[in-house]
């Protein structure tokens, strides 16, 4: 079991993308710098991870460096686990707000379909939620 958002899972998640990409039924061919994050109950920002993808590649994943991004995606740790157990969908947590997002969501619409899958493959890494 890897710590939600820690350096392990990150890696965890790099290995499932890599061993699954190619089974991805529509090529992710986003290019954008995504920081993810968590929440406490107060709105604090307590854990963030930066990825960076380029024609769908993913070139960078783990601590945040840059200062700029393409999309900012967050929520408290009880969401991002009923995300990932597909208790709710991503969709369904944006439009109800539990889910926040920053950034061109129309062009991210766009590549609605295999951030899907993006997600179920990283749902199925072993995560150690917060209690």
């Amino acid at each position: 079991m890897h710590p939600f958002m820690s350096q392990d899972w990150v890696r965890a998640c790099i290995e499932a993308f890599i061993s699954n990409k190619d089974s991805l039924k529509k090529p992710l061919d986003l290019t954008a710098t995504v920081k993810f994050y968590v929440e406490d109950q107060e709105g604090r920002v307590t854990r963030a991870i930066e990825l960076r993808l380029q024609e769908g590649e993913l070139v960078y994943a783990g601590d945040v460096r840059s200062e700029h991004f393409d999309y900012e995606v967050g929520a408290k740790a009880e969401v991002w686990r009923d995300i990932a157990t597909g208790k709710v969908g991503p969709r369904f947590a944006l439009i109800t707000k539990r889910l926040k997002f920053k950034g061109d969501l129309v062009n991210l619409i766009k590549h609605e379909e295999s951030l899907q899958e993006l997600f179920k493959i990283f749902s199925q890494v072993p995560t150690q939620w917060e209690e």
